[in-house]
């Protein structure tokens, strides 16, 4: 009888690091190119620190949104993103996959908050988070994920 497994052998992928701070409620996008991959699903982990002040233990702090390209020449993707990267909108709520809550907020250290998996697309996979803790994410912050896909043995 096969077995099946979870295959973790893609490398955590950064795919938001913009090296700047992000105002309560600005977005930041950044994407993700599954092609090669094709991982169907992913993990999520934001790591962050506040500016000048954290929020309280338990505010929900980001939502983060997964658009997914239609793989044509000239990607579409639904409407979302920041100033740089798709248009200057929060996307829909049906794109939604995790919102992000502080356990340990601080001005002087990381925390790492994590997401159940989510699905990615075998093309390219636009990432739009929203701050939503009332303050400012300092220049540190970044957001990765964990690529996986199962396996049949």
């Amino acid at each position: 009888m096969a077995d099946y497994k979870l295959k973790e052998d893609t490398a955590v992928q950064t795919v938001i690091d913009d090296d700047a701070s992000l105002a309560n409620g600005a977005r930041a996008a950044g994407d993700y190119d599954n092609s090669t991959n094709l991982d169907p699903m992913a993990r999520a982990y934001l790591t962050v620190q506040y500016d000048t002040t954290a929020p309280s233990a338990g505010d929900a702090v980001a939502s983060l949104y997964v658009l997914y390209g239609d793989g044509a020449g000239t990607e579409v993707f639904p409407d979302g993103g920041d100033a740089a990267i798709g248009t200057d909108d929060t996307p829909q709520a049906i794109f939604q996959i995790a919102t992000f809550e502080s356990i340990n907020p601080s001005t002087s250290a990381d925390e790492v908050l994590g997401s159940l998996p989510f699905d990615l697309c075998g093309q390219t996979n636009r990432f739009v988070l929203l701050n939503t803790s009332g303050q400012t994410f300092d220049a540190t912050w970044q957001l990765d994920i964990k690529p996986m896909k199962a396996q049949v043995s």
